[in-house]
């Protein structure tokens, strides 16, 4: 038994030993992938950074770790860990929420059921209008979205089997399905906030507000920029 302990260990540090995304850089699609998906969350970065100043510290401790949730899932994109990616983006919009809604409902940070924060956060009149209402719905509808994954392992030779079999592995089906949540959650995120604050917003650096209008739905555009009837 110590053998196959013995062997499966040096697989795996032979794995970690030649450990190197490049060749994924090949497969059809992954390159497209990662480029959307960092193309949101830079804009949402850089939204959040440039107001850290003008916010207060408590909700943008909860933006800047909705950040986090992001970039971290990311990486896991990167490298095929598709359940794991769907659970910091569930993260994330928990987080995002809090921070948003906490000079609404100074509590809301203390809330641990994730059903009562959608509950009391849909209740705000912030959310009762258009197109805050449709935008809520939609972050709402993804983190269910998200909640439905469940992990299942492909069939494997178990006369011959090791721990690497079930390590990740690039999939273009999973990649699409969580770029589709990305390219409609973080739009939302940038609106809302872009909204909340817009005051700050004008005053930020005219590339970086260009960046910030470019991922958000055009419809939505001059509600940002202060330009719709």
């Amino acid at each position: 038994m110590s053998r196959i302990v013995k062997k499966d260990f040096e697989e795996l540090v032979n794995y970690i030993e030649n450990f190197n995304l490049k060749s994924l850089l090949n497969e059809s699609g992954y390159s497209a992938h990662i480029s959307s998906y960092h193309k949101k969350y830079f804009s949402f970065f850089v939204l959040t950074t440039e107001l850290e100043n003008s916010i207060p510290e408590k909700e943008y401790l909860y933006l800047k770790e909705a950040n986090s949730d992001l970039v971290t899932s990311l990486f896991h994109l990167m490298t095929g860990n598709y359940k794991s990616c769907k659970l910091l983006i569930r993260s994330s919009i928990e987080c995002f929420l809090k921070g948003f809604a906490l000079s609404f409902i100074p509590d809301i940070n203390q809330e641990k059921s994730v059903y009562e924060l959608f509950d009391k956060i849909k209740a705000l009149s912030y959310f009762e209008k258009e197109p805050f209402k449709s935008e809520f719905k939609n972050v709402h509808n993804l983190y269910k979205l998200l909640c439905k994954d469940v992990h299942t392992a492909e069939k494997v030779n178990m006369a011959d089997i090791n721990s690497l079999d079930f390590f990740p592995k690039y999939s273009k089906r999973k990649a699409n399905q969580i770029i589709d949540v990305i390219l409609k959650l973080i739009p939302t995120y940038c609106f809302l906030l872009a909204n909340k604050y817009n005051n700050e917003f004008h005053k930020i650096h005219h590339s970086h507000k260009d960046l910030i209008i470019s991922s958000i739905e055009k419809k939505l555009r001059p509600i940002i920029m202060n330009t719709s009837e």
